[in-house]
């Protein structure tokens, strides 16, 4: 019984020690930690109200016509932001028009007879 006793006590001074240490780990990376950067949501301005509506200190919102970010987009430019909300069929254009370069440079590394249909 005073086995039993002993190592009981063991165990509690064991896991009274690891809280100790994880306590004085913790407080030593707690000083004031860097905020983290805002995410950026670029809207398209029929969709400006709900862009607006999600904004908060981890949202940044940047209202623009759809069209300047697409040209972006098809010049090889990248979003600016994390998300683009827009109406459905301005994605499917900047994807058709990605698709269409696409193939146009595969094309244009495609040696000639392989490009010649008789």
């Amino acid at each position: 019984m005073r086995r039993a006793g002993l190592a009981v006590g063991a165990l509690v001074a064991l896991v009274a020690a690891a809280f100790a240490v994880r306590t004085l780990r913790a407080a030593d990376t707690d000083a004031d930690p860097a905020p983290a950067p805002p995410r950026v949501l670029v809207c398209a301005t029929e969709m400006a109200e709900a862009c607006t509506d999600l904004a908060d200190a981890t949202v940044e919102v940047r209202v623009e016509p759809p069209g300047t970010t697409a040209a972006r987009l098809r010049g090889g430019g990248t979003l600016g932001g994390d998300a683009w909300l827009v109406p459905r069929p301005w994605i499917e254009l900047v994807q058709d028009d990605a698709r269409a370069d696409r193939r146009r440079s595969a094309r244009r590394r495609t040696p000639w007879p392989a490009r010649r249909s008789w």
